[in-house]
């Protein structure tokens, strides 16, 4: 199957969830696509003691997930973690 999930907040614990959605459905072997936008683009400043973000998206993409930062309707850039 494939997922596309697009991260509209900033929420901590949304953002975290999305990532942890993401991760479980590559290990079901499933090709997942995330794409921020907005303010979802602030993911990797979104750490909290409870929710580690940046550690849960280094995991996706570790398991082979892809992240699309789309912060300009005319450009796409692939983002590097």
């Amino acid at each position: 199957m494939k997922l596309g999930i697009v991260i509209y907040s900033h929420d901590p614990e949304t953002v975290w969830n999305a990532f942890r959605l993401g991760v479980f459905s590559l290990k079901k072997s499933d090709e997942v696509k995330v794409f921020l936008l907005a303010k979802g683009v602030e993911c990797e400043s979104l750490d909290t003691e409870k929710f580690s973000v940046t550690n849960e998206m280094k995991l996706f993409v570790e398991s082979g997930g892809e992240i699309i930062e789309t912060s300009h309707i005319d450009s796409i850039s692939y983002l590097k973690i």
